[in-house]
Parts: structure tokens; C-alpha cells; sequence
């Protein structure tokens, strides 16, 4: 076995992180609401409730033609 030594330099740059918050907790924050978890709550609210009438709006442009499939099935 061959007796192999690494130089090792010791250039180890610890940089600072940065933690940025995002945009809709600032908005929340401006809006007055500081806690974390109340913020989560309501980011989880908006997201629910988009979701919510994406899916409404979808069925909307299918409601034609998800009637005729379902009684075209019952005949």
C-alpha cells in the first residue's frame, strides 16, 4: 500500500445565511398578524380555498359534458 497524505488547507469560509422571509408572511406581517403558526394557518386557508374554486371552476367548464356522460350511463 502506498503511504498517500493530503495537504489540507484550513479555508473554511463560514458565511452568514440569510433567512428571507417569504412574500405572502410579509404581507401577513403588515396585515398584523406576527405569529408563525397563525400566519401557516392562514396561508393553508388561502391555499384550500384556491384550490377550492379551481376545482368549482374546472367542473363548471365540464358540466355539460359531465352530464351527458352520467346519464348517457344511467340509460
Amino acid at each position: 500500500m502506498q503511504d498517500i497524505e493530503f495537504e489540507e488547507e484550513n479555508s473554511y469560509q463560514i458565511k452568514d445565511v440569510v433567512v428571507k422571509q417569504s412574500f405572502m408572511k410579509s404581507i401577513l406581517s403588515k396585515v398584523g398578524i406576527s405569529d408563525p403558526m397563525t400566519a401557516n394557518y392562514v396561508l393553508l386557508g388561502v391555499a384550500v380555498a384556491l384550490f377550492g374554486i379551481a376545482l368549482f371552476m374546472y367542473a363548471g367548464l365540464l358540466g355539460n359534458e359531465a352530464d351527458v356522460i352520467l346519464t348517457s350511463s344511467l340509460e
